[in-house]
């Protein structure tokens, strides 16, 4: 089902429905309102670093994920669910969304999923230090903000945005990502990333 259309299911039914592809969409969407608002509003940094890490971290799954199973995407389950996962991809959407709901399933930490992506794509390690700056630094202290008074210089959130966008284009590109979505998404996806490009560039 496409994005819109699942939006109008949404609205209409009273439910909000989100998968790997959906997370990863509208995380990128959020990221271009965000980020074009940063010299005007500088708190929007906050939400634009946010929205950064969801886009990449879904941007990531879609991509490793391709048509493998869950394991190759980097989700760890309990051992006793392993027989279900060894058979999911032999079952239908719906009975495989109602499968993977009744496991406890959890996802790879973004640095490990990180590599994970980085040896799949076969990239070398110049978006590192950006990477890690923007999880461990940025993301998880405003995810988990304990009482204190924090300064950021902008000059250095351009560099690290810089370089995570620059790598969101090499996983966005690869065909095993595109692939997921309709072609009036694929040039949302790509007129957003633009947006993001020239305002962090």
């Amino acid at each position: 089902m496409e994005i819109k259309d699942c939006l109008k299911e949404s609205i209409k039914y009273d439910f909000i429905h989100f998968d790997e592809h959906i997370d990863a969409f509208i995380s990128l969407e959020k990221l271009s309102v965000f980020i074009s608002s940063v010299e005007k509003y500088p708190f929007d940094w906050k939400w634009a670093i946010i929205a950064l890490h969801d886009t990449l971290q879904g941007s990531m799954v879609c991509m490793l994920r391709g048509t493998s199973i869950l394991e190759d995407v980097g989700v760890i389950y309990d051992s006793r669910d392993a027989d279900k996962i060894k058979n999911i991809s032999t079952i239908d959407n719906y009975v495989k969304c109602t499968v993977l709901s009744s496991m406890n399933l959890k996802l790879m930490n973004f640095l490990k999923l990180y590599n994970k992506a980085k040896t799949r794509l076969n990239i070398g390690s110049e978006y590192d230090e950006s990477i890690k700056s923007l999880n461990d630094e940025l993301r998880n202290n405003f995810i988990h903000f304990t009482p204190k008074g924090w300064t950021i210089g902008t000059t250095g959130l351009y560099i690290v945005f810089k370089d995570c966008i620059c790598f969101l284009k090499i996983l966005i590109n690869n065909s095993t990502f595109l692939n997921h979505f309709s072609n009036e998404e694929k040039e949302k996806i790509f007129n957003y990333l633009e947006e993001i490009s020239i305002v962090v560039s």
